[in-house]
């Protein structure tokens, strides 16, 4: 399971979606892209996994009329007593909005997940350019949570006319050291 939400939490999920299996403990060589069928077990249990945590049923009115940032994915996180990573995914699951949550290490992006409205013929660049505040906080010391901050979309994403477009993003740096940041297009 993606950020710190509970181990007991994923290992509750294994049993439950793989009790006819007969295995349900998650090692780093079974979620990679070179075994497709553990990958898939693995993803099936982090989405039950999520709905144990932080149920759509719960999150969604919560979530109505909401624009959603880190500090909301905080908010969530700490009703539901759940990591900002899961909360974060979570609310890009379930947001309308075009957005895109990214997570960097200084060795590139790790991960990524999309909202059904973001485009899908936007691809995300997979280093952190230097005028971001991600890259401050990965590499120049920067901690905390940047602000929300209008910026050219083409340090975030490469597509047809992308130098036209503005995005709104913010970073955190999670305690793994990686930097997590969302991406909103638009207003």
């Amino acid at each position: 399971m993606v950020g710190s939400a509970s181990h007991s939490h994923m290992n509750c999920a294994h049993l439950i979606c793989d009790r006819k299996v007969g295995s349900f403990l998650c090692a780093k060589e079974d979620i990679g892209p070179q075994n497709m069928k553990a990958k898939s077990v693995e993803a099936s249990a982090n989405n039950y996994a999520s709905q144990l945590i932080l149920p759509s049923y719960l999150v969604d009115p919560w979530l109505q009329g909401r624009k959603i940032s880190l500090d909301l994915a905080s908010s969530l996180g700490n009703e539901f007593n759940s990591s900002l990573t899961a909360a974060a995914i979570k609310l890009i699951k379930r947001t309308t909005a075009p957005a895109c949550l990214t997570c960097h290490n200084q060795s590139g992006m790790a991960w990524h997940q999309r909202s059904l409205s973001f485009p899908s013929e936007l691809y995300l660049v997979s280093e952190l350019h230097q005028d971001t505040d991600a890259f401050k906080i990965v590499f120049g010391g920067m901690s905390g949570m940047s602000k929300p901050k209008k910026e050219p979309a083409n340090r975030w994403v490469s597509g047809r006319d992308t130098y036209l477009v503005e995005v709104t993003t913010q970073s955190i740096k999670l305690p793994d050291s990686t930097m997590l940041t969302l991406i909103t297009l638009g207003k």
